[in-house]
């Protein structure tokens, strides 16, 4: 069962076994087209609005249709593990062009420009 979209579902007050049975745990393309590729379209499972999205969850009752519409699907999304600061995202950078550096057995200037701090230029490798 996927843990985190089930959490996030009871939080909403969903129960996941209650949501359609889907045909498999991994249904084919066709059959994730012909599930959103129609009129009328399933119902959000959040809001009850068109549910243009679909995924197949786990259940403990087995596999089910996920519908959402667009803005009910930022709401079971799992959090962003990207940088959300200017901070960590030059930290990504930085880490990467060492990474590649060292990989390719060259020196690399990473030059980044920030509007506080201006140019600054860093040596990897």
């Amino acid at each position: 069962m996927d843990s985190v979209i089930t959490e996030k579902l009871m939080q909403l007050g969903i129960e996941p076994t209650t949501l359609p049975t889907a045909p498999r745990p991994e249904p084919t393309r066709t059959e994730y087209r012909a599930r959103i590729c129609v009129l009328p379209l399933p119902a959000c499972a959040v809001c009850g609005g068109q549910g243009i999205t679909t995924r197949v969850i786990q259940t403990t009752a087995g596999p089910r249709w996920l519908d959402l519409c667009l803005p009910d699907v930022t709401a079971v999304m799992p959090p962003s593990r990207m940088p959300a600061t200017l901070e960590g995202i030059l930290a990504d950078l930085r880490e990467v062009a060492a990474e590649v550096a060292a990989d390719l057995g060259i020196k690399a200037t990473l030059s980044v420009w920030t509007d506080e701090t201006g140019w600054q230029d860093e040596q990897h490798g």
